[in-house]
């Protein structure tokens, strides 16, 4: 855990939540359209919509040629919402909507803090543009499909970020989870991924990336004083969802109004990231190997622990992604220990109950730095204290 009351860490690394505080920066809807008379229908509307200039902003609507017998179309509805529909296997619409670009400021730097109102508000805003432009659907009939939560970590240092996802793509992660990365040949595809950092399963996804590099490749200048922010998003999906309100005790299909639904999401936004955080990341503080060597060293451990903790901790300094790290390390294990899996998570128990995390910094690096869940624990802390 990352200890505040040591002053001259505190005073390094210590973020405070930056506009919006926790919130909702993108969810998904998805409506079922029934029957293929229903698709034609949704189809040609679009496309006499299409190139109309609407208070929400331009609508328009293209053929996506990747789908096979049947027929797929993207589109964007101005600022106010974008997605898909498509003809087969099923007939169903999806819409993508930033809650900031809907009915807040557009800050390309901030997060949507939506309380019940604004929530209602956004249900009333949606509601009155399908009724406008003879959508024949209202919001109530769409099923909440994805939400990605999302937390701004604002730094009065450079380069927490970076090393961050550097330290990241070195650790240990819940297996259910695989790492994705930027894909293509473009020329800025080498520079994204270093600042960029995304795992998923079928459920989840946790994405951390430098958000102030994100917008300066779009050309987007930053607010003046700004000088690091990192971005925390996790995403649930549908099923997650239901999962997390059954945690609350509350039966999603009950609470029919999407309104409620994001309500009771932001209102505990916090809590979700936190928790979703910490059961894919291990707990503890990064430390340069040295550091980390000491620890173990001085720890009340036996040798034969020891010197096992030393082979990971080694084997991860000399990798970049932790899955290759992995292997080699279960293979020299397997020689002395039939049960490999078990004793290797005894073996990161051992690392959580030293307070560390098992892959060191560079020396390059700074002499510390907490984990997500623990920055994600500070900035909230930092922010609160403030007001």
């Amino acid at each position: 855990m990352y200890d505040k009351s040591n002053n001259t860490l505190s005073a390094l690394i210590s973020p405070s939540l930056y506009e919006g505080g926790v919130g909702i920066h993108t969810f998904e809807l998805k409506f079922k359209l029934g029957s293929q008379e229903n698709f034609k229908q949704l189809r040609d509307l679009f496309f006499k919509m299409s190139g109309t200039d609407t208070e929400c902003g331009i609508v328009h609507i293209w053929s996506d040629d990747k789908i096979v017998n049947g027929e797929k179309y993207r589109f964007t509805f101005g600022d106010a919402f974008r997605g898909y529909f498509c003809s087969k296997p099923y007939q169903w619409l999806t819409l993508i909507i930033n809650p900031r670009t809907l009915i807040g400021d557009s800050n390309l730097f901030g997060n949507s803090a939506l309380n019940p109102d604004e929530c209602a508000l956004l249900q009333d805003t949606l509601d009155s543009i399908f009724k406008r432009f003879g959508f024949p659907f209202s919001l109530n009939g769409f099923s909440l499909s994805r939400v990605d939560l999302c937390a701004n970590l604002s730094f009065s240092i450079p380069n927490v970020t970076r090393t961050l996802i550097k330290a990241l793509k070195k650790t240990p992660w819940k297996t259910s989870f695989h790492s994705i990365t930027f894909q293509g040949n473009d020329k800025e595809t080498p520079t994204r991924n270093p600042h960029s950092f995304l795992i998923a399963s079928e459920e989840e996804g946790i994405k951390i990336y430098d958000k102030k590099f994100e917008q300066m490749l779009r050309r987007n200048a930053a607010p003046d004083g700004l000088i690091e922010l990192m971005r925390l998003e996790v995403s649930l999906s549908r099923s997650a969802i239901v999962d997390t309100f059954s945690s609350f005790g509350i039966d999603i299909n009950k609470l029919n109004e999407i309104h409620r639904q994001l309500s009771v999401l932001f209102e505990n936004s916090y809590y979700i990231m936190l928790k979703k955080l910490e059961k894919v990341f291990p707990s503890g503080i990064y430390l340069p190997k040295q550091a980390l060597m000491d620890k173990i060293r001085n720890a009340p451990f036996n040798r034969e622990v020891k010197e096992d903790m030393f082979f990971i901790v080694d084997s991860l300094s000399h990798c970049r992604v932790a899955g290759k790290a992995y292997d080699r390390i279960t293979s020299l294990l397997r020689l002395s220990h039939p049960s490999t899996e078990r004793y290797y998570y005894e073996l990161m128990q051992r690392f959580k109950s030293l307070g560390v995390q098992p892959a060191p910094l560079a020396k390059e690096d700074f002499p510390m730095l907490p984990s997500p869940a623990d920055l994600l624990i500070c900035a909230h802390e930092n922010t609160v204290s403030e007001t």
